[in-house]
């Protein structure tokens, strides 16, 4: 941060975003396996089997493993500069920042925790093993 100016993050943050949509852009999908099955009809091998098909698609695909790649940059980044950002912006403008960083985090995390314990009750298709 002290080579160069915080708004460098942003402006990086936004680079990968636009990779990103380039990349998604360029992927071609075919499976035509699993079309004909019902969500009922399939079992747990089916999805092993479509994970194990995906990974060896995915090992063939230059787009979607640099799309991978930039994704893994662009959550690091995203995540880092919010979180930095917001302690950063409290520490100047509160007396406590770091008390109040701390509190926010947690009731994010718990907002994040429930809200994902009740995406399968508002989405019908999910139970909640899956």
């Amino acid at each position: 941060m002290n080579t160069v100016e915080v708004i460098h993050f942003f402006t990086f943050d936004a680079i990968t975003y636009v990779v990103s949509v380039i990349l998604i852009y360029r992927i071609q999908l075919a499976d035509k396996r699993l079309v004909n099955k019902s969500l009922s009809q399939r079992t747990m091998r089916d999805v092993f089997v479509s994970i194990k098909g995906f990974s060896i698609w995915v090992s063939k695909q230059t787009t979607i493993r640099t799309l991978f790649e930039v994704t893994v940059i662009m959550v690091f980044f995203n995540t880092w500069v919010w979180e930095v950002g917001l302690l950063l912006q409290l520490i100047e403008t509160t007396s406590s920042g770091e008390e109040w960083y701390s509190i926010l985090l947690g009731w994010y995390g718990a907002i994040v925790i429930v809200v994902n314990l009740l995406i399968p009750f508002f989405w019908k298709e999910l139970s909640m093993k899956m």
